[in-house]
């Protein structure tokens, strides 16, 4: 009676004009709504405030003070349970009146600035970042999504994630802290190595505004006054004054984009608390995939600024609602999916914007890196190659679904062994097992799906039971697929919405057939649509498993089914309500296909064509351009032959009297004569001698079986070849021309040689001066830099092939010779030679005499003591010979010829050597 209620007076205030969304003049609170602070001593109390749908904040602790937001009529009822309570706001409309006042708060962005510089953002980095409007808020405002990836506009095969703030709409610092993270992105990208790797590796999508009407006025509502997380369809329970599963342009927009991808993680900011609330929020049972989720908040937490921030399932560690967006997004897509509480205050001092940023943008990265953690792949179509639309679970928890257009699936799993199932419509079920998963890495799957008739429900987009009835699973996924005898149960008067991804047409006969799996029928009513909203059309009710017929509801096709349960039966208990296993499509549509026995054909052979189509045609049509015959009505035409080489198309129209499907493959056959010589082979054509080895290739025809290469002379090197490619291991000691020819075997013949590649090998010089080496100061050495014929450039400035090298001009001591050596076909080599010239070197005893020479120190003059004939070298500090004299005298006299008061002597006889130094003073 209460929802009759409801009803009735949503109908009165929308004749009245009354309705925000009729008249325009939307408040953002409902009038006369205030803030009540209310003492609540256990969870029951909460669950009192849930089961009158009354609007509240639950309070961290119980005893606590919870914040419940009232009209008049509301805080009757509340005081009618006799609850102590405190208005703290008595106006919410008035309070917030002159919130967006140029100077209330300082520091905080209007709706305006946060679209301009969305708009900025895309303009300064259009690359990476692109501005998806989803929608329109009630009021006309953007429903504004930023996509930043590396190719923003490519719809690539990475993990997706998606964050999105402002849902109710006087949370502002939450909004604050999307277009921040927007604005580090695109400036962090290829400054930023981390920020750099996730924008190239991830694509990031960050919705600024859930509810722009809301924060406009300051409202957790929007226009209409509807709670938006209240009003998702999953599990709905009309609360936060929802009028209907979906009711809201704001809530369908989301929808509508989130469906359309698969997001690894979904994250909703809220404030009010500091918490991480994940599913359930609708019931108190963990997920399936608690241990996944939990893990994936704990890296959220750890990664944070927060000392300690709580997670855990919603309704245990917040408090129960239906209709979230959290609950929507894990139970219909299977993604890790939750709210962040990120402040206890909805409205912090705007210094404290940054503050709760910085807190939260580590965890938002590492979060974006944690969704390529797990298990991924492709989903394709064995025989096409092409992306098939999919549904995958994973050790058979909650499905989730591949991106359609690219293929690509990615699910965050903890490291553990996992079987993998993939189902598709029109394709046989494959399942992986013992996919082994480590930490911090991704198993990549590559799945083909082979071709079946089979169709079923594919998505569950919408469910309601009413109280919830806690006793049964709830496993609303258990309607998807084949019947496997695994059922959901939808609850007295309960109902589920199900896309079937493929049309239903009003064939001849029954159209889909509805599958309950146990023993005790229970009474249902079927609707149908061809839009997920509805309208929707009565099929039928039945009990039990029956097949229904569009056309009892004058629709020619339809893709979206709804199914009632017909209120018979207890509401609460185990499998409560009607039991449905699965929805089945009975009529196969016809699709158009076919093969060819041969799509590469030799002029004057004959080519045979087979229907593939889906279906049951009962009639075909065929065309074949520049076939003959040029057509034919046939199931199978046989010896279609094409007399001219070229490309044709070839098109099939099927039919069965209520369907017609036509496909044209343009191009399919290519049609060769005699084949022409390959061509010219690529690769090098010139480099000097030493070169190890050269890559070649060439291009034939499409029906080409062989290519044969040759390499002429033989001698010149090694060939090595792989289809129309080439590798040449060059001889080392070749240098002269070389020629490399190729040529192609098809079905229809032998071609001729192709244009010759002529490879130039340069003679390449060698140079070797040799060892470095230690000589006495006084040698000449001639060093050779050989190669003749070739040009010389030597460090020296000489540009002879040989030079002499010694201490003229430079004395005893250590010099560099290099010399670069060039061909006459330009190839060049050059050699590096380190000569040591040394007063020491080459004397063939050393012996240090300190009697030899004397007085030593001297004022004018040294003698030397000879034994026996000598030669005396006198060297100068510098290393410079000053003078030789070469005696038979037992002493010589040695006068200072300058000023220098120091000096080196040698002096060698035919058995010893002597050197040592002599002071002046």
């Amino acid at each position: 009676m209460k929802y009759l209620n409801f009803q009735l007076t949503v109908i009165i205030l929308c004749i009245l004009g009354i309705l925000p969304w009729m008249n325009g003049n939307a408040q953002g609170w409902r009038p006369g709504e205030m803030e009540v602070r209310v003492k609540l001593e256990k969870v029951s109390d909460i669950h009192w405030l849930q089961s009158h749908k009354l609007n509240y904040d639950q309070p961290k602790t119980l005893p606590g003070i919870a914040r419940l937001y009232l009209t008049p009529s509301e805080l009757e009822i509340l005081k009618k349970e006799n609850y102590a309570f405190e208005i703290s706001i008595s106006d919410l409309n008035e309070y917030y009146r002159d919130f967006w006042n140029p100077n209330v708060p300082s520091g905080y962005y209007t709706y305006q600035q946060i679209i301009n510089i969305a708009d900025s953002l895309v303009g300064a980095f259009p690359d990476i970042c692109q501005k998806i409007i989803i929608g329109q808020s009630g009021q006309g405002r953007q429903l504004a999504v930023l996509k930043i990836s590396d190719n923003a506009t490519t719809n690539e095969a990475e993990p997706e994630v998606f964050f999105e703030a402002g849902i109710h709409g006087d949370e502002i610092g939450t909004v604050e802290n999307i277009i921040r993270f927007a604005r580090d992105l695109c400036k962090g990208y290829g400054t930023n190595t981390q920020i750099t790797n996730l924008v190239n590796t991830r694509e990031i999508f960050l919705l600024l505004m859930v509810n722009p009407d809301g924060r406009e006025s300051m409202s957790r509502y929007n226009a209409n006054y509807v709670d938006i997380n209240r009003d998702g369809g999953y599990m709905w329970n009309g609360e936060g004054n929802s009028p209907a599963a979906w009711s809201q342009v704001e809530t369908k927009a989301i929808r509508n984009f989130l469906n359309q991808r698969h997001f690894v993680v979904f994250t909703d900011y809220h404030s009010g608390t500091e918490f991480i609330s994940y599913p359930w929020s609708y019931r108190p049972d963990v997920t399936l995939d608690q241990t996944h989720i939990h893990n994936l908040a704990a890296v959220y937490a750890n990664n944070s600024g927060y000392s300690n921030i709580p997670y855990a399932a919603g309704y245990a560690g917040m408090y129960p609602i239906n209709g979230s967006t959290k609950d929507f997004n894990y139970g219909m897509w299977g993604s890790v999916a939750w709210s962040i509480e990120i402040s206890n205050s909805k409205q912090p001092p705007a210094s404290q914007i940054y503050y709760y940023y910085n807190k939260n943008k580590p965890a938002m990265l590492s979060i974006i890196q944690y969704a390529g953690y797990g298990i991924g792949g492709m989903v394709y179509d064995s025989i096409t190659g092409q992306p098939v639309a999919a549904r995958i679970r994973i050790n058979g928890t909650v499905p989730i679904y591949n991106d359609p257009e690219v293929g690509d699936f990615h699910k965050y799993v903890v490291p553990g062994t996992y079987n993998v199932e993939v189902a598709a419509n029109g394709y046989q079920t494959k399942t992986i097992t013992g996919v082994n998963v480590s930490a911090y890495n991704a198993v990549q799957l590559n799945i083909s799906l082979s071709p079946s008739q089979g169709r079923y429900a594919y998505k569950v987009l919408g469910s309601y039971i009413p109280g919830n009835n806690f006793d049964d699973e709830g496993y609303t996924w258990a309607a998807l697929g084949a019947p496997d005898n695994i059922n959901y149960s939808l609850g007295k008067n309960g109902w589920i919405i199900l896309d079937m991804k493929d049309t239903i047409y009003n064939g001849n006969g029954n159209d889909f057939r509805v599958t309950e799996s146990d023993n005790n029928p229970e009474a249902y009513t079927v609707y149908a649509s061809m839009y997920m909203d509805g309208p929707w059309k009565l099929v039928g009710s039945a009990t039990g498993m029956h097949e229904f017929n569009l056309g009892n509801a004058s629709l020619n096709k339809a893709r979206y089914i709804k199914i009632q349960d017909n209120g018979t039966g207890s509401a609460y208990g185990n499998n409560a309500g009607f039991d449905l296993d699965a929805v089945e499509i009975l009529y196969t549509p016809v699709n158009a296909n076919f093969v060819a026995s041969n799509t590469l054909p030799c002029t004057g052979t004959g080519v045979n064509f087979s229907d593939a189509s889906a279906g049951n045609p009962t009639s075909w049509q065929w065309s074949f351009s520049g076939g003959s015959p040029a057509s034919s009505t046939q199931q199978n035409p046989q010896g279609i032959i094409y007399n001219t080489p070229g490309m044709y198309d070839v098109t099939l129209t099927v039919s069965d009297g209520t369907t017609t499907s036509t496909l044209t493959r343009q191009a399919y056959i290519q049609a060769f004569g005699n084949p022409d010589a390959p061509s010219q082979p690529t690769g090098d054509s010139a480099f000097c001698r030493g070169v190890v080895q050269s890559e070649y290739t060439t291009t034939g025809a499409a029906n080409a079986t062989d290519y044969e290469w040759v390499l002429n002379p033989v001698e010149s090197g090694t060939l090595n070849t792989t289809w129309n490619m080439a590798t040449v291991a060059w001889n080392p000691q070749f240098y002269g021309i070389a020629t490399l020819r190729v040529r192609q075997h098809t079905p229809c013949g032998l071609s001729e040689w192709s244009e010759a590649r002529t490879v130039e090998i340069a003679y390449q010089p060698l140079v070797n001066l040799g060892n470095d080496t230690l000589v006495p100061a006084f040698a000449k050495v001639i060093l050779d830099a050989g190669n003749p014929g070739c040009s010389y450039l030597w460090n020296t400035g000489e540009t002879t092939q040989t030079i002499i090298a010694d201490t003229t001009g430079f004395g005893a001591g250590t010099r560099t010779y290099s010399v670069l050596v060039t061909s006459p076909g330009g190839c060049m080599h050059a050699d590096t030679l380190v000569i040591t010239f040394s007063i020491e070197a080459g004397r063939p005893e050393y012996n240090c005499d300190p009697l030899i020479a004397f007085p030593n120190p001297a004022r004018e003059y040294i003698n030397f003591k000879l034994a026996e004939p000598s030669q005396v070298f006198i060297y100068s500090v510098e290393g410079k010979l000053v003078e030789t004299i070469i005696t038979t005298e037992p002493i010589l006299r040695w006068s200072n010829p300058g000023n220098s008061k120091l000096y080196f002597y040698k002096i060698i006889t035919k058995n010893k050597f002597y050197t040592g130094k002599i002071l002046f003073y």
